[in-house]
Formats: C-alpha cells, sequence, structure tokens
C-alpha cells in the first residue's frame, strides 16, 4: 500500500490502524474509539465520487478517540503509515481540518513504519515545529496532485511520546 495506489485500494488495507490497536491493546487504563469513518468497512466503502460530497470538516474527522482513565484526560489520534522511503506524507488539507479538530481537544498522529515495525506518536505542535525547524517544504503527490508535508520519519522519531 502507498500514495500511487488509488484510494479504493487503499481504503481496503490498514496495517498502520491494525498496529495501533496492538499496541493500546495491552495498555492498562486505555480506552480507544473509533471516532472517524472507517474506510475497512464494505458498507463504507461507496468510492471517491460520492465520498466527496460529504462535507470536508466530516471527512476529516480524526480516527480515533484515545482516553486515559487514570489521568484522566483524551485526545484524538489519527494513525498515519510510513513506507519504505521513511517519509511520513501529510496532506496540506488534512492537517488544516486537524489544526481545527486540535481547538477542541489535544490532537496526536500515531505512525507505523512499515519497514522498520516501528510506533511512534506525536502530537500536532510537535509535527508542526518539526516542520518549521527543519525547513520542509511541501510536495504534490503524483497521483492526484494534492499538496502534502514529506516529513522524514527519523525526524518525528524525536518527538515521539510513547514510551
Amino acid at each position: 500500500m502507498d500514495c500511487t495506489q488509488s484510494f479504493e485500494k487503499r481504503a481496503k488495507t490498514t496495517p498502520a490502524e491494525d498496529e495501533m490497536q496492538i499496541y493500546y491493546k495491552n495498555r492498562k487504563g486505555i480506552k480507544v474509539m473509533r471516532y472517524g469513518p472507517d474506510q475497512r468497512e464494505p458498507h463504507n466503502q461507496f468510492g471517491v465520487r460520492y465520498w466527496m460530497k460529504i462535507k470536508k470538516v466530516i471527512r476529516k474527522t480524526p480516527d480515533y478517540i484515545v482516553m486515559d482513565l487514570k489521568k484522566p484526560n483524551a485526545y484524538f489520534l489519527e494513525v498515519k503509515g510510513c513506507g519504505k522511503d521513511g517519509l511520513v506524507k501529510l496532506k496540506k488539507e488534512d492537517l488544516e481540518e486537524y489544526k481545527e479538530w486540535a481547538k477542541e481537544m489535544p490532537f496526536n498522529f500515531f505512525v507505523f513504519n512499515m519497514y522498520k515495525r516501528e510506533v511512534i506518536q506525536f502530537s500536532i505542535q510537535n509535527l508542526a515545529k518539526t516542520i518549521n525547524k527543519n525547513n520542509i517544504e511541501m510536495e504534490r503527490f503524483e497521483l492526484d496532485k494534492k499538496l502534502h508535508f514529506p516529513v522524514p520519519y527519523e525526524l518525528l522519531k524525536q518527538v515521539n511520546e510513547l514510551k
């Protein structure tokens, strides 16, 4: 699975979400609840033409809400993957919506590096600092020409908040 595949094909496999479920499954006092639309569900896979008719704020709903029952606190969690190029590619338009969601509750990213078999997690604030500090410039995806930030996984490991 990579960014050169169609949305329909990418939506059917989500190894990053599977890894997130494994990571949080045995964490005591942590509960994870699905929040955003799950494209893995067959009844949700109605294709790009129809998906784009849904308001952007709904399409860009964070994947999960995570609750730490010990503190207690909660945060949004968006799950992403990292491929063999070592880059976490975050679309500009998605980040703009995530910033809005972050006004409601803290917002974190969970990233699974499929080639290193590692997971990391970081806040949207630490993502922004990493992009700015390292002068990461936007690029365009080949397939749909959408702007994205290609953030090196190794830089994001430096702001990893997982224990």
